[in-house]
């Protein structure tokens, strides 16, 4: 009985060592404080907080967009919830979103509003580059509302970063409202 009792002792610490061996060099890899090795570093999308809350950043910049009556750009930025280092944010950010920009009118076929430069801001959603339930208030020669019920963030000719050349902001559908009235539906490519 006496035996029985060591097998089962010597039997429990190998399963420690065994355990310390694999789970030790683990956590030496991490790194010590004032320790001149290379800390591990997080890879991929690091989630500050799952609803989407946190410092903001800059999803991409830059995003032309035209019709014949119209043009311009804008820059989207994710209210936190992303790693902002990340170029392909983009493509895994939902939640709140702001949008800034500029538009210009090219001639009168906008619902008779005056051609000229205007400021674009905004706030709305979106999800995975898709841009949904986001009002865009346009000011200028007259005040602009564009409704926006959806719209992409893409890039014809390369996958999509913030980095990329030549990124997009399609506009399928969204409302006009020109000084307060609403006029028509505009698209843009």
């Amino acid at each position: 009985m006496k035996n029985q009792g060591k097998t089962v002792k010597n039997s429990m610490w190998k399963k420690i060592m065994i355990i310390g061996l694999i789970v030790g060099p683990m956590l030496s890899a991490c790194g010590k404080k004032g320790s001149d090795g290379p800390v591990a570093q997080p890879v991929g999308p690091v989630i500050v907080n799952p609803n989407g809350f946190g410092a903001p950043g800059n999803l991409l910049s830059n995003l032309q967009f035209q019709a014949s009556y119209m043009q311009g750009t804008v820059s989207l930025t994710g209210t936190g919830g992303f790693d902002v280092n990340d170029p392909n944010a983009i493509h895994f950010y939902q939640g709140p979103l702001t949008v800034s920009g500029n538009l210009q009118v090219l001639n009168s076929s906008l619902c008779g509003a005056p051609v000229g430069a205007y400021n674009l801001i905004g706030q709305g959603q979106i999800q995975a580059g898709i841009v949904r339930n986001t009002t865009l208030t346009a000011t200028g020669p007259v005040n602009l509302q564009i409704l926006i019920s959806s719209a992409t963030a893409y890039n014809p000719q390369m996958p999509m970063d913030r980095n990329a050349q030549g990124n997009r902001f399609g506009i399928q559908v969204a409302d006009l409202i020109v000084n307060g009235q609403p006029c028509g539906q505009v698209t843009s490519f």
